[in-house]
């Protein structure tokens, strides 16, 4: 299990190994795959799931026909000369919806609408709607924190409508902008932000930014107001009994050079070999669970207490890499194993909820909030030892019977949730295959009243005829 604890530590908390800096991206095996289709846009070939065994990957559309991964099927190949940098599109201009990508699986999925709002800010007269550029991802690139490196594109608004899908794009970096996101239910203190960077880039082949260096040239030819205001209130805000607060504020703007030095100090890029090493590392602890867990309860004539003690052993010593793992690496497949899938479905919801700050009591059958006690400095509950009382496998099953409804009774309150996907067929959805959480945060749009864009928000958490029957012995 040594590798498993340097994936975790990687990917959490330093940039070693596997993960390198962007200016040391050049990839010639992935290089000698790629696909020209005209102008600056190439073909995705698949590569990620080809080395996955079958009894993990995400096969396409219910057969073993190979599927992209849009994040790890491609280098981001940075060119520190000229600038230039690849990118994946997920919003094209004037987008109606918000799409973003499942990093387990590298398919997009609908986020949430974009509607008319007013500015939460007060300072953009107009309403604020749809985005004035193309907004994207850069491949195998993460940010502080975890998530892909966010991009704004400016140029050739028309053509991203059609070349959205499995293809990638090359653009000039031309500066960055730094946002400031408030994680709390209100930021009273300039420390309580946190900041991130999202590139600014242009596409060459649009006549329009010939000569665009810089924002500062960006700002002569586009409405940069209404850039600035959308980029301060497409997320939402945050809503307090008394009032609406802002989630998002737009500090400045940084030249091409410092945003690159920015990304190569503190961000974190996947070259080939890493890619590699993720997978190898991350199924070997999918294996144990397999073996410790999964099989214990397929099983269903092994001593109750077995699984426990196996459970209590794996949340001790191996939740915090099978988490992070789970984020980065598909952890079923439906179509070899329905069950295990859906089993893993579940061991993911269970540690989203411990990760929330909810425990699970045996005792009380619930379960409950972990408030942090300022006296003792630590938070209520220790989830081990509640575990103490957990006897039998039917305390598990019972915790993860009640999960869905957790993170229902969550979005009610307003508060962070996770939604399972299954395919992504919901109206304007991306009709991606996806079977995983996703993350919906607390913030709130201005036009969630609206019935259609209510529609979206009122979605199932969880499929229903999806209940926990793997613990039910066999008759």
């Amino acid at each position: 299990m040594r590798d498993l604890c340097i994936i975790f530590l990687c990917l959490n908390f330093s940039s070693c190994g596997f993960i390198k800096s962007l200016n040391d991206s050049s990839d010639d095996e992935l290089d000698n795959k790629v696909v020209f289709v005209k102008l600056n846009t190439f073909k995705i070939t698949p590569s990620w799931f080809e080395t996955i065994p079958i009894n993990y990957r995400l096969d396409n559309n219910d057969s073993n026909e190979l599927t992209t991964h849009e994040f790890f099927d491609v280098n981001a190949t940075l060119d520190k000369t000229t600038q230039e940098i690849n990118f994946i599109v997920l919003n094209p201009r004037n987008s109606p919806n918000n799409y973003q990508i499942d990093l387990s699986t590298g398919k997009r999925y609908l986020a949430h609408p974009f509607c008319d709002q007013d500015d939460v800010w007060g300072k953009y007269a107009s309403s604020i709607g749809a985005p004035n550029f193309t907004m994207g991802i850069i491949p195998r690139y993460l940010t502080t924190d975890g998530n892909p490196m966010e991009i704004m594109v400016f140029g050739r608004e028309n053509y991203y409508k059609d070349n959205d899908q499995n293809k990638f794009h090359r653009i000039k970096i031309v500066g960055g902008i730094v946002v400031q996101k408030c994680l709390k239910m209100g930021c009273l203190k300039n420390s309580e932000w946190q900041s991130n960077l999202i590139l600014v880039a242009v596409d060459f082949y649009d006549t329009k930014y010939t000569g665009v260096e810089n924002i500062r040239d960006l700002k002569k030819i586009v409405d940069w107001d209404y850039t600035k205001a959308f980029i301060e209130n497409y997320q939402g805000r945050i809503h307090t009994l008394k009032e609406e607060k802002p989630f998002s504020r737009y500090l400045g703007d940084i030249t091409a050079l410092e945003s690159i030095n920015f990304m190569e100090k503190y961000g974190k890029f996947f070259d080939s070999a890493g890619l590699v090493s993720l997978q190898k590392s991350c199924l070997v602890i999918y294996e144990y669970v397999e073996k410790k867990l999964y099989n214990v309860v397929k099983a269903k004539t092994v001593d109750p207490l077995e699984f426990m003690k196996n459970f209590k052993t794996f949340y001790e010593k191996y939740r915090e890499p099978f988490y992070t793992c789970s984020k980065y690496v598909s952890t079923g497949n439906i179509n070899h194993d329905l069950n295990k899938m859906w089993f893993m479905s579940y061991l993911i919801g269970f540690l989203h909820l411990t990760n929330l700050d909810y425990v699970y009591s045996c005792t009380q059958r619930s379960w409950m909030y972990n408030a942090y006690d300022p006296n003792a400095k630590k938070k209520l509950y220790n989830q081990l030892e509640l575990f103490l009382d957990c006897k039998t496998e039917r305390a598990v099953e019972t915790a993860f019977s009640t999960i869905p409804y957790m993170f229902n009774q969550l979005k009610i309150n307003k508060r962070d949730y996770y939604r399972f996907i299954t395919y992504d067929n919901i109206p304007d959805g991306s009709h991606q295959k996806i079977f995983n959480w996703v993350k919906m945060d607390n913030k709130i749009n201005q036009c969630e009243g609206d019935k259609e864009v209510r529609k979206f928000f009122d979605q199932e958490i969880f499929p229903n005829d999806k209940k926990v029957e793997l613990f039910i012995p066999n008759n």
